[in-house]
């Protein structure tokens, strides 16, 4: 799949930089659970590998876009978290730091 495929298909509309060379899997136990799999189901673990790859793309696909930075809308939180009771005097780095500068 070229890099257009993977932007288009994960709905993102960008360009994901990709190597052409081989995925090496250095993790024993997911070789044994890829394996484990395919065995079960009769079928290749790379069959296995891309079922679960596409699988992720789709739920990317359907996940929410991550919210944008819009800036009343930042004013309006910030304007409600000030508008929040404050208890006790502020913090200030005594409280929060010893004298070798680590957290208490």
């Amino acid at each position: 799949m070229g890099r257009r495929a993977l932007a288009s298909a994960t709905g993102r509309g960008k360009l994901v930089h990709m190597s052409e060379a081989p995925i090496t899997i250095d993790d024993p136990d997911l070789i044994r659970e890829l394996r484990i799999v395919a065995e079960g189901l009769g079928i290749s673990t790379a069959a296995v590998a891309r079922a679960a790859v596409r699988r992720g793309l789709d739920a990317n696909a359907t996940r929410p876009a991550k919210a944008t930075r819009d800036p009343a809308q930042i004013a309006r939180l910030l304007s409600e978290i000030d508008a929040l009771p404050h208890v006790g005097a502020p913090l200030t780095d005594r409280d929060l730091y010893g004298a070798d500068g680590l957290p208490l």
